[in-house]
């Protein structure tokens, strides 16, 4: 199978961190983090490179190296046994079991062949698949120098040179390990969109049972234009893919106050940011909801500190690492700092106007609708009671979104232009994570205590 060995070294890499959670008495999270994992260690020695001074020759040691030292931080951040079991969802008959497992397979095995049949030459991609994550891929797979020859590249003038690397460093992985050329990249696009929902689904199918995890894996598939465009090789639906995830890992994890769900979040986080400056957004939202979500349970004030840490400094670690790296370099960033706000008032209502019209239009209102009217069936209590433990369930959401429009609000660019070319595809997470978040409202109690 074309790409097979690199696939193969990807899941390796994964393996020890995914002991740490076996040894932690959870497989199924063990299987959820082994991409997860996997490709945050592929990524780590080009982020690195300014700082370890080690040319990227030796690629596959030094992830091998960033391989054990995430398994053996996160068996640290676990400690050495579980804590009691969490409830299994409620077995009822087998057959929506299988069938969930039958139609996670069938996507991935189908994934597979389109992968293969790519490999006979992809030419589909669009602008910014070429012009900012080939572009760094060829220079990832091609130069050891780095990262001198990353940014000295001439077609990155106009491609956003300080966006992360965890996507062109994917790329460049299948380059040098399997030998793909760049008409064959969409085979690791395929892989990445076959592995990331069997992984959602495995980390969250002993809460809430097979068909219900499988329904939130998928969901980013189910979202018009994502395959389309994740094919094109435009990161937002990369991003989406790992973010859905991390969305469904989160309220796992701080609405059950589980340590495991914890960190395997805060291990997806850290590669929603590694994988486009949008993941911040995603960050800083799952940063509010964790901590309003965490309100509804009674910790202790260290053992509510140290989840936390657990799910977000893995995130803000990798963010930072990059920022600085881009510093040491004089990158020019691409980030709040180039907004202004002079045109803010003029702008807000042709954004508001085109950002509640592309996600009625382009996600289907019916879809948007049925997840808000299960979301407030299944919520308890008053309707005031209802109201908040809505916006809570979908402050991550909500807060992403809020993100997206203060961006708009202060870009440099011609909003029109602006809204043309990115908004169909940045508010991609947003069903996907409506939905996964309105599958834990049942494990809501009636207001934060």
């Amino acid at each position: 199978m074309t790409g097979a060995l690199p696939l193969i070294a990807w899941l390796a890499l994964g393996a020890p961190t995914a002991f740490a959670f076996w040894r932690f008495r959870r497989r199924d999270l063990a299987v959820a983090v082994v991409p997860v994992a996997g490709w945050l260690a592929i990524a780590l020695p080009p982020i690195a490179a300014p700082f370890s001074g080690a040319p990227l020759s030796s690629w596959i040691s030094q992830s091998a190296l960033a391989s054990l030292g995430l398994g053996l931080a996160s068996a640290a951040l676990l400690g050495r046994r579980g804590t009691a079991a969490p409830p299994e969802a409620p077995a009822g008959s087998p057959w929506p079991m299988a069938l969930s497992l039958a139609v996670l397979a069938a996507v991935a095995a189908g994934l597979v062949v389109v992968g293969e049949i790519l490999a006979e030459g992809w030419p589909g991609y669009g602008w910014d698949g070429v012009a900012i994550w080939l572009v760094r891929a060829r220079v990832l797979a091609e130069s050891d120098a780095l990262p001198t020859a990353l940014f000295s590249e001439p077609l990155l003038r106009e491609g956003h040179w300080d966006y992360p690397l965890a996507l062109p460093a994917l790329m460049a992985w299948y380059a040098r390990v399997g030998g793909l050329g760049v008409q064959q990249m969409g085979i690791p696009l395929v892989h990445l969109a076959g592995l990331m929902p069997v992984a959602t689904a495995a980390g969250l199918q002993r809460s809430l049972g097979w068909p219900l995890a499988a329904a939130a894996g998928l969901s980013p598939l189910a979202v018009p234009e994502l395959l389309e465009y994740h094919l094109r090789a435009y990161a937002d639906p990369s991003m989406v893919l790992v973010a859905t995830g991390a969305v469904a890992w989160t309220a796992l994890g701080t609405l059950r106050w589980e340590r495991g769900p914890l960190l395997l979040a805060g291990l997806a986080w850290a590669l929603v940011v590694s994988v486009k400056n949008e993941g911040a957004l995603w960050l800083c939202a799952a940063a509010v909801g964790s901590v309003l979500l965490s309100s509804y349970r009674v910790l202790p004030p260290s053992e509510r500190l140290a989840g936390l840490a657990r799910l977000l400094v893995p995130g803000f670690l990798a963010f930072g690492l990059w920022r600085i790296t881009c510093r040491k370099l004089a990158v020019e960033g691409t980030l709040i700092g180039g907004l202004h706000w002079d045109q803010a008032g003029e702008r807000a209502p042709t954004l508001a106007a085109a950002l509640v019209t592309h996600v009625f239009t382009a996600f289907g209102a019916p879809l948007m609708l049925a997840c808000v009217a299960v979301l407030a069936w299944r919520l308890r209590g008053s309707f005031a009671n209802r109201l908040l433990d809505g916006l809570v369930l979908l402050c991550i959401p909500i807060v992403f979104v809020a993100g997206l429009f203060a961006i708009y609000l202060g870009t440099p660019h011609d909003l029109a232009w602006h809204l043309a070319t990115s908004l169909h595809r940045t508010v991609y997470g947003v069903l996907p994570a409506v939905f996964v978040m309105t599958l834990f409202a049942g494990s809501l109690g009636r207001g934060p205590r």
